[in-house]
């Protein structure tokens, strides 16, 4: 279809721009450097909890004491890492004098912002992936099941895209990169702490506030559970997201 090769090949474009600027090596040295230690971190409490474990006659769960507690961790780090792949998705054209170029091409708003969001989520995916290298090594050392890694990365994923949209649509309403970033970090620290609001809210507003948060579905994915209310919830968020980025605005 017309609308997916245009995006697709825009997508290309902005991904490698991405890559070949500043942002790019600041986004892998935040994931690789933050993910490690946080997983240094947890094999070292894993190993010292399991130690007082077995005096006691008992045996940690892996999953739950090392694996879970180091995926959830990698959601903050996809919150970092996002304003830095959308903050310049729309100004940077502008900046660069070729907004102009870029409508007088034969592309649609949709192609426009699902190239920009193709290359955003291209590049957390890419993160997400080279964040997998010491899961993987525990696996192979027979720590941690497979079914726990790839449902914790399709929550990671599902986490990233609705993290991307909402970018892209605060992008989209400015010309300051460092605003979008900075205003975008915001919104979605706000969406990830809700939660922690909630046991001082009256019931309704409680269940509401919940419901908006990121954390709690972070973590039932961390897991290994698939909740399709999660999913529903990740894939709406995307869509409107994506409904709201107006590249075309002044």
């Amino acid at each position: 279809m017309p609308i997916a090769r245009h995006a697709l090949a825009l997508a290309r474009a902005e991904f490698k721009a991405f890559w070949s600027s500043a942002n790019g090596g600041l986004a892998l040295a935040v994931f690789l450097i933050l993910g490690g230690l946080w997983f240094y971190n947890s094999v070292v409490s894993y190993s010292f909890a399991n130690l007082e474990a077995l005096a006691r006659g008992r045996v940690l769960d892996a999953n739950l004491a090392l694996f879970s507690a180091s995926l959830s961790r990698l959601g903050l780090i996809v919150m970092l890492v996002t304003p830095l792949s959308t903050m310049r998705a729309f100004a940077s054209f502008e900046r660069g004098g070729h907004l102009d170029l870029l409508l007088a091409w034969p592309l649609t708003r949709a192609e426009i912002v699902l190239g920009h969001f193709g290359a955003s989520l291209g590049s957390l995916a890419l993160l997400l992936l080279l964040s997998a290298l010491p899961f993987a090594l525990a696996l192979a050392m027979g720590v941690g099941t497979l079914k726990l890694l790839a449902v914790a990365f399709l929550g990671l994923i599902l986490l990233g895209s609705a993290f991307t949209a909402v970018g892209l649509a605060v992008a989209s309403r400015t010309r300051a990169p460092f605003a979008a970033a900075l205003a975008t970090l915001g919104i979605l620290s706000v969406l990830w702490g809700a939660g922690w609001a909630a046991p001082y809210l009256a019931d309704l507003a409680a269940a509401l506030v919940q419901g908006l948060s990121f954390g709690p579905r972070v973590e039932r994915f961390s897991l290994g559970l698939i909740n399709f209310n999660d999913v529903f919830y990740f894939l709406c968020l995307t869509a409107m997201g994506l409904g709201l980025a107006q590249p075309f605005e002044e």
